[in-house]
């Protein structure tokens, strides 16, 4: 993930450009595959993820996470509920002051690595947004309708 800062202004926010995607084998029939991807209000996020599920029907297990920049939203979830797993996908956005984005991570196996998940998400997240294009993040003069975070 590379950033322009050229503008040099203090406190930017930054979006990605594009959707970007990870995808690894962690060991044989481990799989992991993540998808971030631009987004500009709940509806869209709710887009992006019924998307990259229909792309995975095989997948055993999910869980995304997007940010909002304006109004200023996040949220989180999962296959079965918000979990720590899902929280490190949100946290790899916030750490990377990112806005108006939404990463989906799949899974192709059951949930039997004990405490795994979390690392494993997050890795995937990381991975999805590594290999996106980031650009400065323009706050938009015009309130979106229906956001509320949910």
């Amino acid at each position: 993930m590379t950033k322009d800062t050229s503008s040099g202004r203090a406190n930017m926010r930054w979006t990605v450009s594009c959707p970007s995607t990870f995808s690894a084998e962690l060991r044989m029939g481990y799989g992991v595959s993540a998808v971030a991807s631009p987004i500009v209000d709940v509806s869209d996020a709710r887009r992006v993820i019924a998307s990259v599920l229909s792309r995975y029907p095989e997948a055993r297990g999910h869980g995304f996470a997007w940010r909002l920049g304006s109004p200023p939203s996040e949220r989180h979830g999962g296959h079965v509920d918000a979990g720590p797993a899902e929280r490190a996908i949100l946290d790899e956005i916030v750490q990377r002051e990112l806005v108006d984005v939404a990463v989906v991570v799949v899974r192709f196996f059951d949930d039997d690595l004990a405490g795994g998940l979390a690392a494993i998400y997050g890795a995937a997240a990381a991975g999805a947004l590594d290999r996106a294009t980031v650009v400065e993040w323009v706050a938009d003069s015009e309130p979106r309708d229906g956001e509320n975070g949910t």
